[in-house]
């Protein structure tokens, strides 16, 4: 009989859910305890998820439980120390992004993550749905045929309609729950799925601007933000992320624009399809991933056709009990770097917003260490970088 795989959760709310859910299936793993600031509500989570044991400090809990590993489901803002537990505790962790709240931050924790071997899995789930793979694939074989531009945009509209309605979403509302607001939420996993999908690395971002809801109870955390970003090759990309969208549907969308095709991707809308329409034909072909078949088709110029095959990626869940198996050994964090370089783009995006201009995105270590995130009050703060430069807040545009 296989060793059980020993959890601990962190934040018993709606990620904490998911995430007992997502691990249900796996009868080698049990999550021993469970944490929450608000011991009553760590009390009925543990009893409606038949945890046996409750904390309201999880370092306690980490010292007392001695788990494989944790699953971290607390609020944006907390993220920095729970990671920062996990390497005290030299203890493997699934984080959900935000992985950090800034770049500098963020390269910080991957540099002592990796100096330590402490394994840590940032939970980018939507790489997961099979569309993404048969559009990377489609991508990664055109070579010759130049991108023309892109569109990116992450609207959660259901945020807005909640206001009020459901306390316990509203933290990521919060400033001090939720500080990068939509940047961090929307932003980072926007920009993963940009590299991820594409591979294209962004050397500039101009004509930022940021937007909040007038009716929040915000300091100056943004529901949302816009962007030109341009591409090494040139390529540029409007990125947009916003909660301002009552009323519409959510939508994760992914527009590319090539010399010989267009290829279209909403993931709430079908996370399993892929479109893609020629440009030079009147009829306009279309391309539909077949979720049951595992392919892509592609039909360009003349004719063509071809069937690619697209096969599912290795889900997040599996990839963590692989770090956590007893006997596992650490093979590296590139998930966290990822994570990392998301933060550098997002970072990017705040400095063209402070700035009303063009940002260069550097290959320094520690760009962004200036840079004024809009939700780090003096009290929770790092401690500044070395000769860090100077820097506004910047401009956030009221909706109206």
């Amino acid at each position: 009989m296989n060793e059980q795989i020993r959890f601990v959760l962190i934040g018993c709310g709606q990620l904490g859910s998911q995430l007992v859910d997502k691990f249900a299936p796996f009868s080698e793993t049990v999550i021993t305890a469970c944490c929450d600031k608000n011991a009553e509500q760590a009390e009925s989570f543990a009893s409606h998820h038949a945890i046996p044991r409750t904390y309201t400090g999880y370092r306690r809990m980490l010292a007392e439980e001695h788990p494989n590993g944790i699953l971290n489901a607390t609020p944006d803002a907390v993220h920095d120390d729970v990671i920062a537990a996990a390497l005290e505790f030299s203890c493997p962790i699934l984080t959900p992004p935000p992985f950090s709240n800034g770049y500098y931050e963020a390269n910080q924790a991957r540099g002592k993550l990796h100096n330590a071997h402490v394994p840590c899995l940032v939970n980018f789930d939507r790489r997961e749905q099979r569309g993404v793979e048969a559009a990377r694939i489609l991508l990664s074989q055109n070579d010759e045929n130049p991108f023309l531009r892109m569109h990116m945009s992450y609207r959660q509209g259901w945020i807005q309609e909640v206001d009020g309605h459901a306390p316990h979403l509203m933290w990521r509302r919060n400033s001090s729950m939720s500080p990068l607001g939509a940047l961090g939420e929307l932003g980072i996993p926007l920009a993963d799925m940009l590299h991820y999908v594409t591979g294209k690395r962004i050397t500039q971002v101009s004509g930022a601007a940021l937007f909040q809801a007038p009716q929040c109870e915000q300091i100056c955390s943004p529901d949302g933000a816009q962007a030109t970003l341009i591409c090494q090759d040139g390529t540029p990309i409007n990125f947009i992320i916003s909660r301002l969208d009552t009323g519409r549907k959510d939508s994760f969308r992914m527009d590319v624009y090539t010399e010989k095709f267009a290829l279209e991707m909403n993931l709430f809308a079908d996370s399993k399809a892929v479109q893609v329409a020629a440009h030079d034909s009147m009829s306009l072909p279309v391309g539909l991933y077949d979720p049951e078949t595992g392919e892509a088709l592609r039909r360009l110029r003349g004719g063509e056709v071809r069937r690619i095959t697209a096969t599912a990626p290795i889900p997040i869940t599996s990839q963590f009990l692989a770090l956590t198996r007893p006997g596992g050994h650490y093979r590296g964090n590139p998930n966290v770097q990822d994570a990392v370089e998301a933060h550098r783009l997002i970072d990017a995006i705040l400095e063209s917003a402070q700035e009303n201009g063009a940002t260069t995105v550097l290959e320094s270590k520690n760009p962004g260490a200036g840079i004024v995130r809009p939700s780090l009050s003096p009290a929770s703060s790092p401690s500044p970088p070395p000769q860090q430069k100077k820097s506004t807040v910047p401009k956030i545009h009221q909706n109206r």
